[in-house]
């Protein structure tokens, strides 16, 4: 099957296989010497067989790897890659080519939006999450002061191409295949009926078949754009992406505080829908048929992660960070009506009590 080709007002995304002779020709077409590879340290060790067959002209760039994704996110890790872009002799002409996850998207993303004020860039998108996600719609952050992408950037009107090329999941871990499904359920009940059905019958199956996920992320990656296209600078329209968001960054959070093994991002929003869903309930009258799905699919999915935190106050001190969020004492978060019907909620903090509840009595 053919990649398919979404166009939106400032970025080209393909989704599709073994899709080397697009970054081949993009490369024929420039100066090798202005192309500057930012990869995940473990990715690029551990696919040397499929680069060397798909991607051999990434072997051939000067490149810089990121042993630590998530570290990357940080003013201190985004000066040291703009330190050895310098080094480089990158110039205002340089491409960034950022191979890897949702993490190394927003790091290099963000590093391509502030050095030299603007460079082109390429994602190669190596992980569900950032296929379905990360690295489609414009936006990067890295995270500040304990805060999930507190300081971020939109991208800027130069093409910015995205080749979700899915050969790369073929060798995902199973843990990583999990996260990304997160963002897609989230999809699920974003998009339509349809899309939540289909979601139903595929992601039970374990293992996760590659071969029907596809057409579902590119049912994500087109939802998306589509939203980006009409609100590119997250004025309002583009708020409902972050679905599962509220709770699941403050899950996240906490986990990277407290725990030997943190929550991975998708693992986080799936377990955020179920709090969130669980207040558009009570407060809109979600379905409770759709509300039950969700939490079977999620306890099947996630439910051995699931965080024991009992400290309300302090995951609603995360909350509070929110960018969503346009009142100090209110916590906002996406609702739904029904499946693909997007409203908004003003919650006070016995809300949050409430939904917290329900998360534990129905995770743990």
């Amino acid at each position: 099957m053919p990649p398919l080709a979404f166009i939106s007002t400032q970025s080209r995304v393909l989704v599709g296989n073994l899709m080397g002779d697009y970054l081949r020709e993009l490369l024929r077409q420039g100066k090798h010497e202005s192309y500057y590879l930012l990869a995940d340290a473990k990715v690029w060790h551990l696919s040397q067989g499929l680069i060397a067959k798909s991607y051999p002209e990434l072997t051939e760039l000067p490149h810089y790897l990121i042993n630590d994704p998530e570290g990357a996110k940080s003013l201190e890790g985004i000066a040291e890659m703009a330190r050895w872009l310098l080094e480089q002799g990158a110039h205002r002409g340089a491409t960034l080519i950022a191979l890897g996850g949702g993490a190394v998207s927003d790091a290099v993303g963000f590093l391509a939006q502030i050095y030299m004020r603007g460079v082109s860039l390429v994602l190669l998108p190596t992980t569900l999450l950032a296929m379905a996600d990360a690295a489609v719609g414009g936006k990067c952050g890295i995270n500040f002061a304990g805060v999930k992408n507190l300081l971020g950037a939109f991208a800027s009107e130069s093409a910015t191409l995205t080749l979700c090329d899915t050969v790369w999941l073929e060798s995902l871990p199973e843990e990583e295949l999990r996260s990304g499904c997160g963002e897609l359920i989230k999809y699920g009940l974003l998009v339509s009926p349809d899309l939540w059905h289909r979601l139903l019958q595929v992601l039970p199956e374990q293992p996760f078949s590659l071969e029907q996920l596809t057409p579902l992320i590119r049912e994500a990656v087109r939802f998306k754009l589509d939203i980006v296209a009409q609100d590119r600078l997250d004025q309002g329209l583009r708020h409902q992406l972050n679905l599962g968001h509220t709770f699941g960054h403050a899950f996240e959070a906490w986990s990277h505080q407290h725990s030997d093994k943190p929550l991975l991002h998708g693992e986080a929003v799936a377990l955020g829908l179920v709090p969130e869903l669980y207040l558009s309930h009570v407060k809109l009258g979600f379905p409770k048929k759709v509300l039950h799905q969700l939490l079977t699919i999620v306890q099947e999915l996630y439910r051995p992660l699931a965080i024991t935190c009992r400290d309300y106050d302090a995951l609603r001190e995360l909350m509070l960070h929110d960018k969503k969020n346009s009142d100090a004492e209110l916590i906002s978060t996406v609702a739904l009506t029904d499946i693909g019907q997007v409203h908004k909620l003003q919650n006070k903090p016995l809300d949050i009590t409430e939904a917290l509840d329900y998360y534990q009595d129905t995770m743990l």
